[in-house]
């Protein structure tokens, strides 16, 4: 492995802040603070179309700073516990 390439790479770290650094996405880790969440209640809360919030989400689990699971016959999502979660925890404090 050549250096700078590995997990927790400078590549690594901006792809990662590349993911999040997008209004949408920073709008529903922001609602996932709060608790779990389906992506109709995400829809319906951020006022964008479910397709639209589907796709923002599976950036989100790519990223894993989001995990999915099934739940009364609906997907729910919520927040993983890596330590990049945290981080983007820590600065969604300061967005009204």
């Amino acid at each position: 492995m050549t250096p700078g390439t590995g997990p927790g790479s400078i590549e690594e770290v901006s792809d990662l802040l590349r993911t999040i650094a997008h209004p949408t996405r920073l709008r529903i880790l922001r609602h996932l603070i709060e608790g779990d969440a389906c992506v109709t209640e995400l829809s319906t809360t951020l006022d964008v179309p479910m397709p639209y919030v589907s796709h923002q989400l599976r950036l989100l689990r790519n990223a894993h700073l989001v995990r999915r699971y099934r739940g009364s016959g609906r997907m729910y999502y919520g927040l993983t516990g890596i330590p990049a979660v945290a981080l983007v925890l820590e600065v969604l404090r300061f967005c009204p």
